[in-house]
């Protein structure tokens, strides 16, 4: 992974392969019984669990958009507050 404002190298990421989309497949799959078993409460619980770290987070993820992918630093700021938003929608849904 490069900074494409100046070509630095940030990060070496292995690409993955047929086996390990495979197992994320398997493990998703695996995971789905244990997910439809729960309840709406649970899930509402779980999802507003996921907006809160986002929400903590919220202050890191757009400066690693704007140094890792080049977006502009406005626009990575909007696109985490409607991701937290889309959570906080999928929180009021039940």
């Amino acid at each position: 992974m490069t900074n494409p404002a100046n070509g630095e190298v940030l990060a070496r990421v292995p690409l993955s392969g047929a086996a390990e989309i495979e197992a994320a497949v398997a493990a998703a799959s695996a995971a789905l019984p244990d997910w439809r078993a729960r309840s709406v409460g649970e899930r509402t619980e779980f999802i507003y669990a996921i907006r809160e770290k986002s929400d903590s987070a919220s202050t890191n993820w757009p400066l690693r958009s704007h140094r890792e992918g080049g977006k502009v630093l406005s626009d990575a700021r909007a696109e985490v507050t409607r991701s937290i938003e889309v959570l906080e929608v999928a929180c009021a849904a039940p």
